[in-house]
């Protein structure tokens, strides 16, 4: 619940947070006190207040030694849209050396909030910090806009607190955070560089087939003699390349509709899943995923979790479906009270991964190992996306060759043989 800042006479119905939760109450009360020194009615406070019915929020608005003056549900405009990832990255920063400096969470929230002036994120920083001082644990208090948050972000910050470093846990969640933006950024480059010149050869070809290939057309037809066989594929094709093109710049569109929806939503990962076991492109992705989970297991290993809460959470942090079996089997193991070292099921992690946590385990340095591992699968990620660049450039510069080699023979060939049957 928010401490607001008074306001002369606001009026019940004044302009709702329309970002609020669809279980929160708008309300307008009186802090009650004794009547020596009762502010009067100027020293109303607004705000809002998650509850299950309008009766609890009374009490809770009485418990506060609060005197409602009026109360109603807050309208709702959907559901919460995710913060991006640069607004997020440096929002977690300001909270980092916030808490570093001593500054209580609910505090450095409000400052954050009042830093932004206004906007989404500004709004359900504050509500974040309301429901904090209104008695909620931080993993309420973020799980109530778990839409606009990373997943498990309020349980993060809850074991650093209980781990007495939370400044530190927010620490290395930045680092962990902008490691993710920097190994999703390398797969958009390794596979965005073969859809650009895919595309790129599409639109020749429309090309070739709208204009050129037609002129050919006119002249072969005074030719009145059988084409080549390549020549009659080459003049089929253009005569359908409008319909291709269009197939194609439909399929594209909604290929990157899709995938800018789902990046949205954060769940890009299920689009990536599917490209896993592909030839040169799969490597870079699976190293990437290692990396960044590896990462996140580190960081709530810092952050004081135990082992198989820490997989738990490094495995809803990347939403993969490979990685969460993977992790689930792992769990499996442990509350089996086997090693997981001696795990057959897994699928996607590599061996080595559960024999350097078993071995980190006996050594009491798993934070320092998993931090190493992702810096291992992170150099081999951007080195696979630097090869792969240097492998696919003279591949499809090969095949933009043939075609356009293919279309050219095929064009000339009728004049060739029209020629030697002159001669």
């Amino acid at each position: 619940m928010e401490q607001p800042e008074q306001e002369p006479d606001k009026p019940s119905g004044t302009e709702p947070d329309t970002d609020v939760p669809a279980s929160a109450y708008r309300f307008t009360a009186q802090q009650i006190y004794p009547d020596a020194i009762n502010p009067g009615p100027d020293a109303s406070l607004t705000g809002t207040i998650d509850a299950a019915d309008p009766d609890a929020a009374q009490a809770t608005l009485a418990g506060l030694q609060l005197r409602v003056v009026s109360l109603e549900p807050a309208q709702t405009s959907g559901p919460t849209r995710p913060v991006r990832g640069g607004d997020f990255l440096a929002f977690n920063q300001q909270l980092a050396y916030m808490t570093e400096a001593g500054m209580p969470m609910e505090q450095g929230l409000r400052l954050i909030a009042k830093d932004l002036s206004g906007g989404r994120l500004s709004h359900t920083i504050q509500r974040v910090a309301d429901e904090l001082q209104a008695g909620k644990s931080l993993p309420e208090a973020f799980a109530s806009h778990k839409g606009a948050f990373p997943p498990l972000y309020g349980a993060v910050l809850e074991a650093g607190v209980r781990s007495g470093n939370l400044p530190g846990v927010l620490m290395g969640l930045g680092r962990h955070l902008e490691l993710m933006q920097r190994l999703r950024a390398a797969v958009w480059r390794a596979v965005a560089y073969p859809l650009i010149v895919f595309l790129g050869v599409i639109v020749m070809l429309g090309l070739l087939g709208a204009w050129l290939v037609p002129q050919f057309r006119e002249i072969f037809d005074d030719f009145d003699t059988r084409l080549p066989v390549i020549t009659e594929v080459v003049m089929d094709v253009a005569t359908h390349m409008p319909a291709i093109v269009t197939v194609v710049a439909l399929v594209g569109i909604v290929f990157f509709t899709s995938m800018a929806a789902l990046r949205a939503a954060g769940k890009e990962q299920v689009i990536f899943d599917k490209l896993l076991w592909l030839p040169l492109i799969g490597p870079v992705i699976s190293r990437n995923l290692l990396s960044r989970w590896c990462d996140a297991l580190g960081l709530g290993l810092q952050a004081g979790m135990d082992l198989p809460r820490a997989l738990d959470m490094a495995s809803h942090t990347l939403c993969s479906g490979p990685l969460q079996r993977d992790t689930g089997s792992m769990i499996s193991t442990l509350e089996l009270g086997q090693p997981i070292s001696q795990d057959a099921d897994l699928r996607f992690v590599p061996a080595a991964i559960p024999a350097s946590i078993e071995l980190a385990a006996q050594a009491d340095d798993l934070p320092a190992m998993m931090k190493n591992l992702s810096t291992m699968y992170q150099q081999q990620a951007e080195a696979r996306v630097a090869a792969l660049q240097l492998v696919l450039g003279p591949i499809l510069l090969v095949m933009v060759a043939i075609i356009i080699g293919f279309i050219i023979s095929a064009l000339f060939m009728p004049m060739i043989l029209l020629m030697e049957s002159l001669m």
